[in-house]
C-alpha cells in the first residue's frame, strides 16, 4: 500500500514496524479507551504541556494532518488534549515531528537506554528520576556527569 518513494524514505524501516490499517478509526479508539490505554490528543487547543503527562502505561497519540487537523469527533473521543509548546509565531508542527517528539517522550519516560547521557540531560532540564518536574530546574555542576 505504500509508494516506492516511502519505503524508500524509511531506509528499510517500513518492514521493520508494526502497522496497521482500520476502516473506522472511532471503533479502534473506542477499543483503545475501553482496554484503560490512555488516548491523547495533540491539539492546538490542548491545555496541558505534552511533557508533563505520564506515558509509562499503554498509550495513543492522536496527531492530525497539517491541512485539517483531527476529526471533531476523534478529538472528542481522547482522554485529553496535549499540546507542544511552540516559540514565536509558529502555530503548529509537521505531523511526523509532532509525532516524533510524542514518541521520544514515552520512550524516554519509559527509561529507555542511553547509556547515562539522557540521565544527565533529564536532571539539567529539572526533571526528577520519576519523570516528572520540578518546580525548580537542578543547574548541573560538573560532578553531576556521568560517564
Amino acid at each position: 500500500p505504500y509508494m516506492p518513494k516511502v519505503i524508500r524514505s524509511t531506509m528499510g524501516s517500513a518492514y521493520r514496524v508494526p502497522v496497521a490499517a482500520a476502516d473506522d478509526l472511532t471503533e479502534v479508539v473506542s477499543e483503545m479507551r475501553r482496554q484503560g490505554i490512555g488516548v491523547y490528543a495533540a491539539h492546538l487547543q490542548g491545555s496541558e504541556d505534552y511533557c508533563r503527562k505520564d506515558y509509562t502505561k499503554d498509550t495513543c497519540f492522536m496527531i492530525g494532518n497539517e491541512a485539517s487537523g483531527l476529526t471533531d469527533r476523534l478529538t472528542e473521543m481522547a482522554s485529553g488534549y496535549i499540546r507542544i509548546p511552540m516559540a514565536g509565531q509558529v502555530e503548529s508542527l509537521n505531523a511526523g515531528i509532532a509525532a516524533a517528539l510524542l514518541m521520544y517522550e514515552a520512550k524516554r519516560q519509559r527509561n529507555f537506554d542511553t547509556g547515562g547521557r539522557l540521565e544527565f540531560l533529564c536532571r539539567f532540564a529539572g526533571i526528577t528520576s520519576n519523570n516528572r518536574y520540578t518546580e525548580t530546574p537542578h543547574i548541573a555542576k560538573q560532578d553531576d556527569i556521568t560517564q
